[in-house]
């Protein structure tokens, strides 16, 4: 993957940037909290039994750089 900023993603879903810096650059993208590497976006997926939003703590620990949520 292409490194882009998180203010790029952002704007390519037409999303809103709320915390930290817009120049934040992603190199990665993972849905699995312990997968993540430094960083990778975290998106944290609503799946049926689980909301995977409860790992962004972890995955921010793990060294994501960036998460992208829908909450």
């Amino acid at each position: 993957m292409q490194p882009i900023t998180a203010d790029q993603i952002a704007k390519a879903v037409d999303g809103r940037f709320m915390a930290g810096s817009p120049e934040t650059v992603v190199s990665s993208v993972s849905i699995n909290s312990r997968e993540i590497a430094p960083g990778a976006l975290f998106v944290p997926i609503v799946g049926e039994r689980v909301d995977a939003h409860q790992f962004i703590p972890a995955a921010l620990e793990a060294g994501a750089a960036a998460t992208l949520t829908q909450k």
